[in-house]
């Protein structure tokens, strides 16, 4: 007797399905006199989708972490920039055409803040270099949150790490499932074939069309 062909699951499967198919299995194995020798095949299964579903989280946390620290530092160094422009044209009484004022602001300030936060903040760091009187009055703030700047952007690179492990940790995780179940559709044919049961004894194990959803939905 061949062993059924079980279908193949893929990193589209939802991490709560991939359970579903396994706690089915599981359960089968175990109410079954016939089959339950085989459960421990299954041992596994369920800890491998934890851990798969551990690192999903953590990719999320990291990516999450990124971006709030990047939105904190960019919106607090946009207020300091800001305050350094006010305070500069009011030290030099709006003329923005001499070079106290365009070695600080070689635009406008609004389009200096507009800036990728990466470059602001590289920009602000060189400031603290300068002995403009304004900026070593707000040298503090300006250190602070600059560096909180750059230390978010090298997060934000960091996490699409993480992401690109979580992603390869669910890959092999779908691999991994199927070839366990694979093992027990053949283990359950053989033990089929040598009792003299159904020819579609090892079907029963595995659950057919069931509904599937994107990884994005509860990774």
């Amino acid at each position: 007797m061949e062993a059924p062909m079980v279908r193949q699951l893929t990193d589209d499967f939802s991490f709560d399905d991939l359970e579903d198919e396994i706690l089915f299995s599981r359960a089968a194995l175990a109410a079954d006199p016939h089959a339950s020798d085989f459960l421990p095949l299954t041992d596994t299964m369920l800890p491998k989708v934890d851990a798969a579903r551990a690192l999903g989280r953590e990719g999320r946390a990291a990516t999450m972490q990124a971006s709030a620290e990047r939105m904190i530092a960019n919106v607090n160094l946009d207020v300091e920039c800001r305050e350094v422009g006010r305070d500069l044209a009011h030290t030099l009484k709006n003329d923005r055409s001499g070079v106290r004022w365009t070695r600080i602001f070689p635009t406008t300030v609004d389009a200096f803040v507009s800036v990728p936060l990466a470059e602001q903040s590289v920009a602000c760091q060189a400031w603290l270099t300068t002995s403009e009187p304004v900026i070593a009055a707000r040298s503090e703030a300006l250190t602070r949150w600059s560096t909180s700047a750059q230390t978010a952007v090298a997060n934000t690179k960091a996490s699409a790490q993480v992401r690109g492990t979580a992603m390869l940790a669910r890959e092999t995780l779908a691999e991994d499932l199927t070839r366990i179940r694979d093992g027990l559709a053949r283990a359950l044919s053989a033990c089929a074939e040598e009792r003299g049961l159904p020819r579609d004894y090892a079907e029963r194990f595995f659950l057919k069309d069931r509904r599937r959803s994107k990884p994005k939905n509860d990774e």
